[in-house]
């Protein structure tokens, strides 16, 4: 029979064991550190033998303690570190910087386009400016002027002495307010409208005064509109125009404006028919029509009822030869 081994010898063996795989542990760490060079210097630790150079096992063993293990870890090259002492420090991956180099290389690129963009921008406005304010492309041509409206009282060739001195002048620079006071200005313009005719022309088109009635001048006759504005002077009495006799020395306004009132007011078949408007005052108006009929209209006041009376009373009158008709009153009209 053997004799039994001795406790204590035993545990200076297990010890030894123990201090051997640290050695192992720490030989394999430091060829961990000289890099991959050094790990196949010393391959000897290397107990399988067939490793790929992408995959390395990492032996590693607590120091210091009762048991040992071994862990193996997987290094693929995308995920490599360096290892300084016992930590691991992460390099940035070169496919990052040449993305962050490229977003900023696009917004530069952004940058650059949107500065260009707005420098061709104001060149393109600036050009445009030139050519609608500065250039003769869009200048005033008189040959380009149309005058509308123009016949019995208004020259157009007043009309277009005004405008000549705006020629060549480009139409968005031309003055119209100050164009239109000066066409105001020509004698009997009651109404304009102008407007600019693209790319080099002006359009004018005019009211002319129409005279309603004729004052005596003298050995002429004064034609006036209904706002009693002389328009002509004429030596013979137009037959499609009524003769205004006032009494007196002095022409009496008032007196005037009530009869172009009454003759503003009739129908123009009825108009045409007033040979002579007699009115001493302003509520004694006798109007003389050419087939000799005499209406006495009195004031301007109920124009428009004895408008319509005299209408239904005239043709009566003409039936029954009587020469006045009494309008004065025209609830109470008469026939005499």
């Amino acid at each position: 029979m053997k004799p039994p081994t001795p406790p204590r010898r035993q545990q200076r063996g297990t010890s030894g064991r123990v201090r051997q795989r640290a050695a192992q542990a720490d030989h394999t760490a430091q060829a961990d550190v000289e890099g991959p060079a050094s790990a196949d210097a010393t391959g000897n630790a290397d107990t399988n033998g067939d490793r790929s150079p992408s995959t390395k096992k990492v032996s590693s063993r607590p120091v210091g303690g009762s048991f040992a293990s071994t862990h193996e870890e997987e290094l693929s090259p995308a995920r490599a570190t360096t290892r300084i002492g016992t930590s691991r420090v992460p390099v940035l991956s070169t496919g990052m910087l040449d993305r962050l180099q490229e977003k900023e290389a696009a917004r530069d690129s952004d940058r650059r386009r949107k500065i260009l963009l707005t420098v061709v921008f104001i060149l393109v406005l600036a050009a445009l400016g030139w050519v609608m304010f500065f250039s003769p492309i869009f200048a005033l041509t008189m040959s380009e002027v149309r005058v509308n409206g123009a016949k019995a009282f208004v020259s157009e060739d007043d009309i277009r002495a005004v405008i000549t001195p705006h020629e060549g002048t480009p139409l968005a620079r031309l003055n119209m307010s100050e164009l239109g006071e000066d066409i105001a200005q020509i004698p009997n313009v009651a109404e304009y409208v102008h407007t600019r005719r693209w790319p080099r022309g002006l359009t004018v088109s005019i009211t002319e005064r129409v005279p309603v009635a004729a004052i005596p001048r003298g050995d002429s006759f004064s034609l006036v509109d209904r706002e009693a504005i002389e328009v002509d002077v004429v030596e013979e009495l137009p037959d499609t125009i009524p003769l205004i006799n006032i009494p007196g020395e002095d022409l009496d306004e008032r007196v005037l404006t009530t009869a172009l009132a009454i003759l503003e007011i009739l129908p123009e078949t009825v108009h045409e028919d007033i040979a002579k408007l007699t009115a001493s005052t302003q509520d004694n108006v006798v109007l003389t029509l050419r087939d000799g009929v005499r209406v006495k209209w009195g004031s301007a006041q109920d124009s428009e009822v004895k408008v319509n009376v005299l209408e239904v009373l005239r043709p009566k009158a003409q039936e029954l030869g009587k020469k006045t008709i009494d309008l004065s009153a025209p609830n109470l009209p008469i026939i005499k």
